[in-house]
């Protein structure tokens, strides 16, 4: 898998992933922007918001859009340079980590909008930003190396195995 992993086509991927959530976003807030407007909303009493409710539900779905789109023109113009091998773990690499159980997971370091999972050619990768406690704990790491993470009051042992 190692060799013919391409760092472009995965980012393609978090791309084109970000665009579907894009498009579900944008039809919901469309939705409850109609809701909020319909002779349905219209208060029945002093005290029946809905109308309020709805309108509050499409700005906040209209803000999150907005947020992805932002994020998606980010990811287009992330630097290529990045994704190019390294020997410690930056914003671009692609790592391995093995756990104290020997379970291997993979994850691909970007500047923003982790915890997308992709499944590339028969393997699941997950998105890590730098600000994760896991992708923190990783930055600058070398293959060989090891880490710990505290997950729900236990500590846990990480190696990184690979870095790409």
């Amino acid at each position: 898998m190692a060799s013919d992993l391409n760092k472009h086509e995965l980012l393609e991927l978090v791309i084109a992933s970000l665009k579907s959530d894009l498009q579900l976003l944008i039809d919901a807030s469309i939705t409850a922007k109609a809701a909020a407007t319909d002779a349905e909303a219209k208060p029945e009493n002093k005290y029946d918001t809905r109308g309020l409710e709805q309108s509050y539900l499409a700005a906040g779905q209209a803000k999150r859009a907005n947020d992805l789109k932002e994020s998606i023109e980010a990811l287009r113009s992330f630097s290529l340079q990045k994704l190019v091998a390294s020997k410690i773990v930056e914003v671009g690499s692609v790592v391995y980590v093995n756990s104290e159980e020997n379970e291997e997971s993979i994850y691909f370091i970007l500047p923003q909008r982790g915890g997308i999972k992709l499944s590339y050619k028969g393997s699941e990768i997950a998105t890590l930003t730098p600000d994760s406690a896991l992708g923190e704990k990783m930055l600058e790491k070398a293959a060989g190396d090891d880490f710990e993470l505290k997950m729900k009051n236990e500590t846990r042992a990480f190696t990184v195995t690979k870095i790409l």
